[in-house]
């Protein structure tokens, strides 16, 4: 039985400079060594990121800077500089796969003070994915069509050819760069975008798959990993088995909100109005939860607010068209309202979990999880909580190995409570 607790395994862990290649995974007792490593995701950003611990003895490079070309540590031996790249692949204890970045290597992206000693040194380096700097991009280029259609332009005028998991959409925008970066445009786009089925609101983010513009209703409609993950305060058959691989080992609720604060500023229920420039007109239309297709749990009741929050729209009439136009531009009252309730939603629950290290799982994937139900009643006929337990989406991810242990850290987001959701009662 493999023990879920465990070491991963570094098959793979190198530095490339110019040509020179080091290896850190501590083969080399003269060598520098990693010891630990943390990979993150999130959908809330456009780069996966990492942060990289080495001991340092001083033997792993020769010193260019050095006229008796002698041994040192990597920050002097190298030095240390934004060509830099780390390549690693990190297999799980319990043959649950690998991290593998050998193919597209990790970017130098600084570090922290290094703590030096006589004999060695303790350094920590910030890691940043190959599109990271390219996210920073200023946009000057127009797109028009299908929204879809464009982000898969833009990717490539900006990235080149990418590992790209785009959602359809089924609206069109016409819009420009503005100067803005490459991920601002790109957030701006996704709150506009609108599924082919489902609700508006996409996330524009990196995971080790690649480059992912992920509508939330697909993410949410999307199978869950294919095991359920549960918390409970005993272990099934001692540490070393495989049963807990899938046990939650850690779990804190971050945010569990109230309902009347999210329909207080309009995140539920919200008076618009949209004003047409060209006929001098007004429209009033009131929008609440109850028009949203998807959900992870039951679909949130509407409390009664005392005053409905109203929103102001202008819609875009002609500004991008090249004649005289009085077509509206992705017209607001399709995703505006919608999109805003979407994205407070989904972020109405908020846990944090720790698992044992799968790096089969990335932000933008679905798990189920069920938590223990605390009751004085008996629990033959299920000890499952069906409140908290159900479908959640991985909002942030880390992945985490060193010498002793390996774990993955996971912020899961719900829109509403519930084991089964309004199609699935049983």
């Amino acid at each position: 039985m493999a023990n879920s607790a465990a070491a991963s395994a570094y098959e793979v862990f190198e530095l490339e400079k110019n040509g020179n290649v080091i290896d850190i995974t501590g083969s080399d007792p003269y060598g520098a060594r990693v010891t630990s490593f943390d990979y993150y995701e999130s959908i809330l950003s456009p780069n996966t990121t990492a942060v990289l611990s080495i001991m340092d003895v001083g033997g792993s490079a020769r010193s260019g800077y050095d006229k008796q070309n002698r041994y040192g540590t990597l920050e002097s031996a190298l030095p240390l500089t934004g060509d830099v790249t780390v390549s690693c692949k990190i297999t799980s204890p319990t043959g649950m796969g690998s991290l593998d970045f050998t193919r597209k290597p990790f970017v130098y992206d600084g570090k922290i003070t290094p703590a030096d000693e006589s004999n060695r040194q303790g350094m920590v380096v910030r890691l940043v994915s190959p599109t990271a700097r390219r996210s920073k991009v200023p946009v000057q280029k127009k797109y028009t069509g299908n929204i879809g259609n464009s982000v898969q332009k833009l990717i490539k005028d900006y990235f080149g050819d990418q590992n790209v998991i785009i959602d359809p959409t089924k609206n069109s925008f016409a819009f420009t760069g503005k100067n803005r970066t490459f991920f601002k445009l790109m957030c701006d786009v996704a709150r506009q975008s609108i599924p082919v089925n489902g609700d508006p609101g996409y996330f524009f983010f990196e995971t080790q798959r690649g480059l992912n513009f992920r509508s939330i209703s697909d993410m949410i409609k999307q199978d869950p990993y294919p095991v359920e993950y549960f918390k409970t305060d005993v272990l099934k058959s001692g540490v070393e088995t495989d049963e807990n691989t899938f046990k939650i080992a850690l779990k804190s609720t971050i945010k569990s909100d109230d309902n009347s604060k999210l329909a207080m500023s309009g995140g539920l229920r919200s008076n618009n109005i949209f004003f047409d420039p060209v006929l001098y007109t007004v429209e009033h239309q009131i929008y609440q939860l109850g028009e949203l297709e998807t959900s992870l749990g039951k679909t949130l009741e509407v409390p009664t607010a005392d005053a409905l929050p109203t929103h102001f729209h202008f819609l875009d009439i002609g500004s991008l068209d090249a004649g005289v136009s009085i077509q509206t531009n992705n017209n607001p009252k399709e995703w505006q309202a919608k999109s805003k309730m979407r994205y407070n939603t989904l972020f109405s629950q908020i846990i944090q979990i720790q698992v044992p290290f799968n790096p089969q799982l990335s932000a933008g994937d679905t798990i189920n999880c069920r938590f223990e139900m605390v009751t004085q009643d008996k629990k033959d006929q299920g000890s499952s909580d069906p409140t908290t337990s159900g479908k959640y989406l991985i909002c942030n991810l880390c992945h985490h190995t060193d010498a002793l242990r390996s774990f993955t850290s996971m912020t899961l987001v719900r829109d509403s409570y519930g084991l089964y959701t309004n199609k699935n009662k049983a």
